[in-house]
């Protein structure tokens, strides 16, 4: 690879790539402990650089605690595969890690009682989902609070209506009120979302 890098005039060094692990290795550490909700999170058994991406991600999560993380770009550069290689990294500081995509738009009830049912589950806590949206989401709010629990939400812009500062689509402005309360509402969790551009919601 360093002769391909040294016909482009170009030096890598080892701090631009990590030793890519086997696929097999990388779903092992998925599987490891079933409070690890992956789903079907992009696969990043072979990764290249981000380095310094990765350590100021850990800084803000582990040493400095913030509640709500977002990372932004055009589509295409790796956003994705970033909050993967960094989940897999942090995974075993929190009590439950949850992988979510939002790429086909699924409504906010849905995803909520989704990822309230796994919480629970994984929790060990009562299974019971109140019916109102306002509950469900204060039901959230409560596990995250109790619980060092580390909530990944990928895909976010599929749910803005794009053009507009980043609004919520008609019917999808839930996500909107999802956001605000994880990011002002005081807990013990982090929540890392990935889009395009940022919510209207989390301007100041």
């Amino acid at each position: 690879m360093q002769f391909a890098f040294a016909a482009f005039n170009l030096e890598l060094c080892k701090e631009d790539y990590t030793r890519p692990s086997p696929p097999s290795a990388d779903l092992e550490i998925r599987r490891t402990n079933p409070q690890y909700d992956w789903q079907e999170a992009p696969d990043v058994s072979v990764f290249y650089g981000r380095s310094e991406e990765l350590l100021q991600l850990r800084q803000w999560i582990l040493e400095e605690r913030c509640r709500l993380v977002g990372l932004l770009g055009i589509g295409g550069i790796g956003k994705s595969t970033l909050a993967v290689k960094l989940g897999l990294q942090i995974q075993s500081e929190f009590e439950v890690m949850v992988w979510r995509s939002l790429l086909n738009a699924p409504p906010v009830e849905e995803q909520i009682t989704n990822i309230l049912q796994f919480l629970l589950w994984a929790l060990r806590k009562e299974m019971v989902i109140p019916e109102s949206f306002d509950r469900k989401l204060s039901k959230l709010m409560e596990c995250l609070q109790s619980n060092r629990c580390l909530l990944i939400l990928d895909n976010v812009e599929t749910i803005l209506s794009g053009g507009q500062a980043g609004q919520c689509r008609p019917g999808y402005e839930g996500y909107g009120q999802l956001l605000k309360r994880l990011g002002e509402v005081p807990h013990i969790s982090c929540v890392l979302f990935t889009s395009r551009e940022k919510p209207e919601k989390l301007y100041r």
